[in-house]
């Protein structure tokens, strides 16, 4: 046999398992999906109104936003 014909041979023998491989890729980035959008549901937004006179309102303001995870949430 020619090298291209053993190529194509090689080629064909691979596909089946290819296939699976990309198939079960797309299947286990879908769970990942998922399962990262469940846990991203439990953090929340948590803002602070800081009165003026407070130590650190000079320098940091009255208002604080930041994040944070409830722990609440079902796993």
């Amino acid at each position: 046999m020619s090298g291209g014909k053993n190529r194509l041979l090689d080629v064909l023998r691979a596909l089946p398992a290819a296939l699976v491989m990309l198939t079960g890729a797309a299947v286990i980035a879908a769970e990942r999906d998922e399962e990262l959008a469940h846990r991203l549901e439990a953090v929340v937004h948590v803002h602070a109104g800081v009165p003026p006179e407070a130590r650190t309102a000079a320098y940091l303001g009255t208002a604080r936003d930041g994040s944070g995870w409830s722990s609440m949430m079902p796993v």
